[in-house]
């Protein structure tokens, strides 16, 4: 999308570039989250850009304001890979239905398992392991989840509550 303003180009954001942060998927690999910094120089680059003569106030500030906001998706995404990384297998933890979904993949990255290497310590191919990181586990059956947890001994044991 790019905002114009009496064919002065003010700053743009691709079309699918929107349409891709809408539909964000957790970062699997070191590629992607190097293709995301890369991303986010050019997000930057932009805001830091100065404004062009004669644009609206009001246009400028809307789309410094998407530009931002695509930077803290960005972020996060990245703060979230890092976490992955890092994370301790002996204490994983997870608060909602869409951190579940992403625990096979924490345990990939944690473990710092190839997709290769995890689809032979799993059994699970390895074209159905990206068919379901493509989607952070969301389609994946219950039993390719305990199959999971089972390879890398990890036992499930919580509680719910309602929230008030």
């Amino acid at each position: 999308m790019c905002l114009m303003w009496r064919n002065v180009f003010v700053r743009s954001i691709t079309p699918s570039f929107l349409t891709k942060m809408s539909r964000r998927c957790m970062i699997t690999s070191l590629q992607q989250k190097k293709k995301i910094l890369e991303k986010l120089t050019r997000l930057q680059a932009q805001l830091d850009a100065p404004t062009k003569p004669g644009v609206p106030e009001i246009l400028a500030t809307m789309s410094s304001a998407q530009i931002e906001d695509a930077i803290s998706l960005l972020r996060a995404d990245v703060y979230a890979y890092d976490a992955a990384c890092e994370a301790n297998l002996d204490r994983l933890e997870f608060d909602s239905y869409e951190e579940l979904y992403k625990l096979p993949i924490v345990i990939r990255l944690a473990s710092n398992l190839t997709l290769e290497d995890f689809s032979k310590a799993t059994g699970i191919s390895e074209s159905q392991i990206k068919l379901y990181e493509s989607n952070d586990y969301q389609n994946a059956p219950s039993h390719i989840f305990s199959t999971i947890l089972k390879v890398f001994n990890i036992q499930l044991n919580g509680y719910a509550h309602r929230s008030m």
